[in-house]
C-alpha cells in the first residue's frame, strides 16, 4: 500500500488491486453489481453508459467514472469502445454517495498511458511494478479528492456558477430538479441564479435543465429494459402523455420512434449512434452540446 503525504498533502493510501484493458467487438451489457473495494473505468475509445440506480451518463473518450464500495452499478459498451478499469482500495478519504463522471480532470489522459505502460493488465504484477502503480492510483484519487472536496470533484472546467449547477445536479438522486430548487441549494434568488447561469453559458438555466432530462430519456429509452411507461415513471413525469409531449418537443419526435430508430440503428454495421443523434437534437436548444 502505497503512502506518502509529503506527495499527496495529508494522509492518503492505496492499494492497487487489478488492471483491465478491453477493446469491444460487440456490443455487451453488464448486468448491475457491487464491490468491496473502488473502481474506476476510461474511456480510450467511443464511449460507454454507466447506470447506477436511477442515475445514468455516458463516459467518453479522456473521460471516467468513479464507482465507490458497496455501490450497485452496470455498464453498456458500445461496439468499437475501448476502456481501461482498475479497482483499488483507498484509506484517508470519505467515500462519496453514488457513481461519478469525471470529466475534465488533466490527469486522466496520461495516468491512463502510464497504467497501459507498465503491462500489467489481467495479472498479478511484479513488487516494483505495484509500487509504481499505487503511486499511480494515490495520484489519481488526489487529483480526484483534493484537500476541502472529499465529496466533489474540483476540476479545471468546473468553476464559477455553471460548474456549481453541474456539481449540485449530479449528485441529486431525482431527476426532476426545478429552477427554484437548485437557487435554493446554492443560496441564490431564482431570478439572480438564471442571470447568471445565461451569462455564463448564453441559455436559460430552465431550458438546460430540460435538455439534462431529455438528455436521460434519450439514454433509457437506448439502453434500459424497461417501457416507455415505466420509463416516464423513473422520470417524474405525471403520466405518459406529458412525458410524450415533453420529449417530442425536446427531440423532434415521439419516444416511441425515436426508440424504434436508435434499436435499429443500433443493429446496423456503421449505423450513427441513435443516443449521439439525440444529443444533437436535444442541444439545438443550446448553443453548444452540454455534456454530463
Amino acid at each position: 500500500m502505497f503512502s506518502d503525504p509529503a506527495f499527496t498533502g495529508r494522509n492518503l493510501r492505496c492499494r492497487f488491486l487489478w488492471l483491465g484493458h478491453r477493446e469491444v467487438t460487440e456490443s455487451m451489457r453488464v448486468r448491475p453489481h457491487q464491490h468491496p473495494f473502488w473502481h474506476a473505468d476510461f474511456a480510450v475509445k467511443g464511449q460507454f453508459m454507466a447506470f447506477s440506480g436511477r442515475r445514468s451518463f455516458p463516459v467518453l473518450a479522456g473521460e471516467a467514472v468513479e464507482i465507490p464500495p458497496g455501490t450497485t452499478h452496470n455498464f453498456f459498451h458500445e461496439k468499437g469502445c475501448e476502456f481501461v478499469a482498475v479497482r483499488y482500495e483507498v484509506e484517508g478519504i470519505t467515500a462519496v454517495s453514488g457513481i461519478r463522471r469525471i470529466s475534465g480532470n488533466p490527469f486522466c489522459v496520461p495516468f491512463v498511458s502510464s497504467l497501459l505502460a507498465l503491462d500489467a493488465t489481467d495479472r498479478e504484477p511484479s513488487r516494483a511494478v505495484r509500487e509504481q502503480l499505487e503511486y499511480l492510483v494515490c495520484a489519481w484519487v488526489a487529483s480526484c479528492h483534493p484537500l476541502g472536496h472529499g465529496a466533489g470533484v474540483a476540476l479545471a472546467d468546473e468553476t464559477g456558477v455553471v460548474g456549481r449547477v453541474r456539481q449540485y445536479l449530479e449528485r441529486q438522486a431525482t431527476p426532476s430538479v426545478r429552477v427554484f430548487e437548485v437557487a435554493r441549494a446554492l443560496d441564490y434568488s431564482e431570478n439572480h441564479l438564471s442571470a447568471l447561469f445565461r451569462k455564463a453559458k448564453g441559455v436559460p438555466l430552465k431550458a438546460y435543465l430540460d435538455s439534462v432530462r431529455a438528455e436521460k430519456a434519450a439514454r433509457l429509452l437506448r439502453y434500459a429494459d424497461l417501457t416507455i411507461t415505466q420509463i416516464a415513471e423513473s422520470l417524474e413525469f405525471p403520466d405518459l402523455y406529458s412525458f410524450s409531449r415533453f420529449f417530442t418537443r425536446m427531440c423532434g419526435e415521439s419516444p416511441r420512434e425515436f426508440r424504434r430508430r436508435a434499436h435499429a440503428a443500433g443493429k446496423t454495421p456503421g449505423a450513427a449512434s441513435a443516443f449521439d443523434e439525440s444529443v444533437v437534437s436535444v442541444s439545438s436548444v443550446l448553443p453548444e452540446t452540454l455534456s454530463f
